[in-house]
């Protein structure tokens, strides 16, 4: 899958993206974010995203709102993986989450961690092998501090597609034999797989038993990240517990940064760009990379982050909400609740507009929790993929759009040629 996407920590994750074993970018998303891929097409584009949050407690979404018992269960089963490797050897972990408990109940919460992948490719005549499920998932939890990547054929078949090459496709599971080529707009297309040593870009774009090599771009039969001491670099990421640091020259993978420690985020580095680059990519666990005046100088140094309670205050990168208990952070102008931790109600829950969570300017996109929009007082839950929707809101996927040969809007996670060329036109602008 393609469409999960890393951006201080958007949670969603397809089979296709597997810690140490499997095929897709979540490889790099549960080995630590070693990679970005193009933006997340779904309601987390910005996403530091996505904050997914969640009900309080680990209790289980109940099979409504177009769940069924057994997508459920896979769903629950895929967040306690997901978070266990973001926690258990980490070398990079969503802000978001305060813990792996914590981690676990926000994706609940929402019910989606897998982009939709699951109901996409059961409902679109392909099938589920709950056997290779497990299996895959203990193979990822095995392996989650390994130094190697390598192919897994039952991560790689769990979900099972029927769709021929040519057919149209949202998730490359939904090809019998193929990945799903989303590089234009409009339609996403399987197409064949690549052989080895052919240039890639995802893991899904190989033919079974080959993974994509990030430091090489090409398909190969494993990848093994570098350990302590030895060179890395922007495709070249470190083993789990580890980042790359340019403080001493050549990037080298030193242990993740402590507390007071220097660090190196996206504005240290001059939006992103390695070349020049002095610091590190990360910090420990528990910790964010921020920036301090010493004596007039700003310098970039690791610090503990802190997930406030209901009423508690919340703002800027230390400060956060505990979304484990539903609390999404407020800093409307003009609201009792700004720069306050607020609790948000769930589908299902009355909302009443200017009251409680729905008071801040713009409520109908923030008085609800992540698993609803609001409408008419009330939090409903939000629609899954080709259901009719009348805005972005409605959609799990945030996007509403009528497809290629479709009359009406429904959600999906493709935008249409026109949208696709404003948003290449917006980005060419902001470059010059």
């Amino acid at each position: 899958m393609d469409v999960f996407r890393v951006i201080f920590g958007i949670t969603m994750v397809s089979k296709n993206w597997v810690a140490v074993t499997g095929k897709g970018d979540i490889q790099s998303e549960a080995r630590g974010a070693h990679y970005m891929t193009k933006p997340f097409r779904p309601l987390f584009f910005f996403s530091v995203m996505l904050a997914m949050v969640a009900c309080s407690g680990t209790d289980k979404k109940p099979a409504t709102g177009g769940f069924s018992q057994i997508e459920i269960d896979y769903q629950d089963r895929l967040a306690e993986v997901l978070c266990a490797e973001w926690f258990r050897c980490p070398s990079w972990v969503p802000r978001e989450y305060a813990s792996e408990a914590a981690c676990v109940a926000q994706l609940r919460s929402v019910g989606v961690s897998d982009d939709e992948e699951f109901f996409r490719v059961t409902h679109s005549g392909g099938t589920f092998d709950p056997a290779a499920f497990e299996r895959c998932m203990q193979q990822r939890l095995d392996r989650i501090c390994g130094d190697v990547r390598m192919y897994s054929a039952d991560c790689d078949t769990y979900l099972q597609g029927s769709r021929g090459l040519g057919s149209t496709c949202l998730f490359s599971s939904e090809c019998a034999d193929g990945w799903c080529d989303d590089s234009t707009c409009d339609v996403f297309t399987c197409v064949a797989r690549l052989s080895e040593g052919a240039t890639c870009g995802r893991d899904e774009q190989c033919v079974s038993g080959l993974v994509c090599s990030l430091a090489t771009g090409t398909c190969a039969a494993e990848e093994r990240f570098p350990g302590p001491g030895e060179a890395c670099g922007p495709a070249l990421a470190c083993v789990a517990g580890h980042t790359c640091s340019t403080l001493e020259g050549p990037g080298t993978c030193v242990p993740l940064p402590q507390d007071g420690e220097p660090c190196a985020n996206l504005l240290a580095c001059g939006g992103g760009d390695w070349e020049g680059c002095r610091g590190t990519s990360g910090c420990a666990l528990g910790s964010t990379c921020t920036f301090e005046d010493d004596g007039g100088t700003i310098v970039y140094v690791c610090r503990p982050l802190h997930y406030g309670v209901e009423g508690e205050y919340c703002r800027g990168v230390l400060n956060l909400c505990d979304g484990s208990q539903r609390l999404r952070c407020f800093n409307a102008m003009m609201s009792e609740y700004s720069d306050t931790c607020f609790e948000v109600p769930p589908a299902g829950a009355a909302a009443v507009w200017w009251q409680g969570a729905c008071e801040p300017n713009d409520a109908d996109h923030t008085c609800c929790w992540d698993d609803a929009y609001w409408e008419a007082d009330l939090c409903r839950p939000k629609k899954r993929l080709g259901q009719p929707c009348a805005s972005h809101r409605e959609c799990f996927s945030e996007i509403c759009e009528i497809e290629a040969g479709g009359s009406d809007s429904v959600c999906t996670l493709v935008y249409p040629c026109m949208v696709n060329n404003i948003n290449n036109l917006n980005d060419v602008n902001h470059e010059e």
